[in-house]
């Protein structure tokens, strides 16, 4: 955070940010004594005028004492912050009618002042007010000073909420020193109740209504970041325009410091200047009004980045008020009439792809289609027949998978084998009325029952039993290779069902047994693998799943008994929608969602064994560790493996691992028992979420609950607190990576919040002192004997039995009644003592000449040696005595 004043960064004080009073510097002094003697001189001389000039001065300073930090000005909203002024009269002129102003930023309220007299001839206006203190001073005798404190209620966050006074001299008088006449502070201000990152919010609006073909019309788009401190980063809007809206240039301006691009209806802005905290900025986007925009058309914008931990929205999705985060999405609906005068050219109109297709059957209970329709996702009605399936001589060709091109103009169909010809792909070409045989799928076993196009014009087809293909849509069928379905205790593929692509061309699959269950899965076309990411229950006992599609309003499931339901890939559950058709046996889009999971994983410990009495940790304490992965995002996640080394300096728990409190869990298909002496997430292993008890597989579904476990994997383990604990930075330090399949090789690894548990070290000092008579040559022991003249030797060994290191090390001890300290007693002048540490041997001498060691009133003294004691570590000590 920056300085609180102008010229505070050499100051110090208990609790203010200004010292209490000025001393005038030395060339003001000498400048007001200029100005007196000059008075003086003039007042001798014939017709002098009278004295004009004198020093006025103001200093401002923030009281700290209230402040949530007592070293900078940091201030909450709701809280009192007290501010002083000195107006102080350096010079020798007194002073009637001088203005003080003080002018502060928006975010201060209920401001009271009062007034008082510090020194000298001055005189407050009055004695208190209300406020900020802009008034006349009455009077400033020479050499005074006025004191106005005053104190306001904070209202808003600010990271610099400057406040600037200032004195002005009356008129007529000169000041001679302006550069002290004003002074600038400010505060810190923050809110409790907002969050520390940036947290952007959008609204949006039109200049509507508009009529074809005028000028003027634009977007108006409010950017706002509701956290404390400022967006950081770049910041990016993404405005989906509607049919018949295009921007006016290709490349433009918004607002200062703004730049945006156009991409189709897409119009994408950018800025790297900060959104100030709890500010606005306001952006407009100037568009052309065409003939294809007539009726009511609804524009929809989402924002993004500077720091925000939400991904940006798609635009096409995301809906104002609803899904995480609501606050990120903006919608605006503008009415547009005809143009004038009546024979205006028409202006195209492009294609959309917000219908959903059906490849619908000609009679109930069908197993094949053979007319392409549109389908209404509100109510299910069939409505106009895109085109019929050709017939070849007295055969009609049937299928029961249907694909769209990105720009909707084309359908593709797999047509099922007949009169020895294999199973082969048609398209449709919409503007032409044509139908044309791209190309045969080879090695088909039953029927191809999948297809979709991504938005890259790259299709996929499958068969009933896994065969997988790409086309595109000049043909180049390839047969890939089999999909392969990854996990444990998951149901497989079945013979029927669909699958749509997302915006990234990766798909999701639906899997449906006649009468049977719903299974969800992720595909990876590059991969051919496929994860399981669960079941979806038939409300139906003897129907078929086998078409689905993706919308903007979401993701639609159709059976083979006419019933269209919508999906909720967060609960993974079914919902019907209108009523039932005569049925189909595909659907098809080209609107491709950006949809993923959003994984992550927070980690916590706790002191759960030892002297629970304090929470500080020590040696022989047990912790227990808990990491919770949580799923965000719009998808459930599979193939979810958690990874977590030992911290160092800790030792496991056996049998204390735990995933979603069971004892095992499953990682790649196989159990995986937690049981045991040995710690398991040291290696990969799978989670899943709480709601499915012990894991059976790795999905992790979406959750809606933050706060709450419900969706969430929790795992647990404890640990033991090493004694001795060893680590020189005292600390144990641990983190957790989780994975998921999300198509990348490896996995992109999420880490949890690193946690850093401190370690009390108590130090622990234990003194073995030995005697031994080095005249008569005795060994070293704890008692010993001797006569007169002998020489003893005592030593003194010191052990740090503890796990903290100890630090600056005094020795002492009493040369022994009836005994002479021997100087010189380890052979020359000056060896007197003998030291023994971790580093080595060395002689210090008795005198006190600077060295560690000295004798003192019959003490002999070691100071400072060693400097430090690590556990385990010991020094030793030795002098020699003469008995008297």
């Amino acid at each position: 955070m920056k300085g609180q004043s102008l010229s505070q960064a050499a100051l110090s004080g208990p609790t203010l940010a200004r010292p209490g009073r000025y001393r005038r510097s030395l060339m003001s002094r000498l400048l007001v004594l200029t100005t007196a003697l000059g008075g003086a001189l003039t007042v001798a001389g014939a017709g002098a005028a009278p004295a004009t000039r004198t020093d006025l001065a103001v200093y401002k300073y923030v009281d700290l004492t209230n402040s949530r930090d007592p070293n900078i000005s940091k201030f909450y909203v709701g809280d009192t912050v007290r501010y002083s002024l000195q107006v102080v009269n350096n010079g020798s002129l007194a002073v009637s009618g001088a203005a003080l102003t003080d002018v502060a930023e928006p975010g201060l309220e209920g401001l009271t002042w009062t007034c008082s007299v510090v020194r000298g001839d001055a005189q407050c206006p009055a004695a208190s007010g209300t406020g900020l203190p802009n008034f006349s001073i009455p009077r400033l005798g020479a050499d005074s000073e006025l004191k106005i404190t005053y104190t306001a209620k904070v209202t808003a966050v600010d990271p610099q909420l400057t406040n600037t006074a200032q004195i002005i001299p009356p008129a007529g008088i000169t000041d001679i020193n302006p550069a002290n006449n004003k002074d600038t502070v400010y505060i810190c201000t923050f809110d409790v109740n907002r969050p520390r990152e940036t947290t952007l919010t959008l609204a949006k609006s039109s200049n509507g209504p508009w009529t074809v073909g005028q000028s003027g019309a634009l977007y108006t788009l409010t950017i706002g970041n509701e956290a404390n401190f400022d967006s950081q980063g770049t910041v990016t809007v993404r405005d989906l325009l509607p049919n018949g809206i295009t921007p006016l240039s290709s490349s433009f301006a918004p607002a200062p410091n703004w730049g945006c691009t156009v991409s189709g209806q897409l119009v994408t802005c950018t800025t790297s200047q900060p959104i100030v905290a709890t500010k606005t900025v306001t952006i407009t986007i100037p568009v052309n009004v065409g003939a294809a925009a007539v009726g009511t058309v609804t524009n929809r914008a989402a924002v993004g980045g500077g720091g925000d931990p939400d991904p940006i929205p798609n635009p096409a999705t995301c809906t104002p008020g609803t899904g995480n985060p609501a606050n990120q999405c903006a919608q605006t609906t503008t009415v547009v009439t005809g143009s004038t005068p009546p024979d205006a050219p028409d202006v195209p109109v492009p294609t959309q792809c917000s219908n959903l297709y059906g490849l619908m059957f000609t009679s109930p209970n069908s197993l094949s289609g053979r007319s392409i329709n549109l389908l209404d996702p509100s109510t299910n009605a069939v409505g106009t027949r895109v085109a019929t399936l050709p017939t070849l001589g007295r055969h009609a060709l049937t299928s029961a998978a249907l694909a769209v091109s990105p720009d909707s103009q084309t359908f593709y169909v797999a047509t099922d084998a007949y009169l020895g010809d294999s199973d082969a792909l048609w398209s449709y070409n919409s503007s032409t009325a044509r139908w044309s045989r791209v190309g045969g799928f080879g090695g088909v076993t039953g029927r191809i029952v999948r297809m979709a196009m991504t938005s890259s014009g790259v299709g996929y087809a499958m068969d009933s039993d896994g065969n997988f293909w790409s086309f595109a849509g000049a043909g180049n069928i390839r047969l890939l290779g089999k999909l392969t379905p990854s996990g444990t205790n998951v149901p497989g593929f079945y013979e029927n069902g669909d699958f749509f692509a997302a915006a990234d061309g990766k798909l999701y699959l639906l899997s449906a047994q006649t009468g049977g269950n719903v299974g969800l899965w992720f595909v990876d076309p590059r991969t051919l693998k496929a994860e399981y990411l669960g079941n979806l229950t038939s409300t139906s006992g003897s129907v078929q799943y086998n078409g689905l599609a993706a919308l903007p309003s979401g993701i639609y499931a159709a059976n083979s008994a006419g019933n269209l339901a919508t999906i909720d890939l967060a609960t993974v559950t079914l919902k019907t929608v209108g009523t039932a058709n005569i049925g189909s046996a595909d659907l098809a889009s080209c609107t491709y969602p950006d949809f993923s999971p959003r994984i992550e994983v927070t980690k916590s410990a706790q002191k759960v064994g030892g002297d629970l009495s304090t929470p500080v940790v020590q040696p022989g304490d047990v912790l227990e560790y808990t990491i919770v992965v949580r799923n965000s995002g719009q998808l459930p996640a599979g193939g979810v493996v958690a990874t977590d080394p030992l911290p160092e300096g800790v030792t496991y728990v056996p049998d204390s691992a735990r995933v979603n409190n069971a004892t095992f869990t499953v990682y790649n298909g196989r159990q995986v028992n937690l049981g045991g002496a040995a710690y398991p997430f040291a290696q990969p292993v799978g989670v899943c979420s709480l709601s499915s008890g012990a894991c059976v597989n790795q999905v992790l579904r979406v959750d809606t609950t933050p706060g709450v476990l419900d969706q969430e994997a929790v795992v647990t383990f404890r640990v033991k607190v090493d004694d001795p604990f060893t680590k020189a930075d005292s600390k144990v330090l641990n983190q957790a990576v989780v994975t998921y399949t999300d198509g990348n090789t490896p996995p992109k690894p999420i880490p949890s919040n690193p946690v850093d548990v401190p370690v009390n070290r108590p130090v622990k000092i234990n003194a073995i002192k030995t005697v031994q008579n080095m005249t008569a040559g005795t060994p070293a022991a704890t008692t010993g004997s001797g006569k007169p003249g002998d020489v003893l030797e005592y030593c003194i060994t010191t052990s740090n039995v503890g796990s903290g290191v100890a630090a600056n090390m005094r020795f002492a001890d009493s040369v022994p009644v009836n005994t002479t300290f021997q100087l010189g007693g380890y052979g020359l002048a000056g060896q007197d003592i003998r030291y023994t540490g971790p580093s080595g041997t060395q002689f210090l001498s008795a005198a006190d000449d600077g060295d560690a060691g000295s004798l003192n009133t019959g003490r002999v003294l070691v100071n400072g040696l060693p400097a430090r004691l690590e556990p385990g570590q010991q020094y030793q000590v030795c002098f020699r005595a003469t008995i008297k």
